[in-house]
């Protein structure tokens, strides 16, 4: 029982991470606009990159 709810919660922690991390790669260009701030260099490259760790996450939860 207690593997199954462990299984179960590291799942649905997972879900959301990887959502997350399609949503940088399907909207970088906004987010490299409104979010990575201007003085940093390559704003949409750190949005993939950070799309990149958060689905990387996701399946090290699972």
């Amino acid at each position: 029982m207690n593997k199954t709810i462990t299984t179960f919660g590291r799942i649905i922690f997972a879900i959301p991470m990887a959502a997350f991390g399609l949503m940088h790669f399907t909207s970088a260009a906004m987010m490299a606009q409104y979010v990575v701030p201007k003085w940093m260099p390559a704003p949409e490259l750190l949005v993939y990159l950070t799309g990149a760790v958060l689905i990387a996450s996701a399946i090290r939860f699972i």
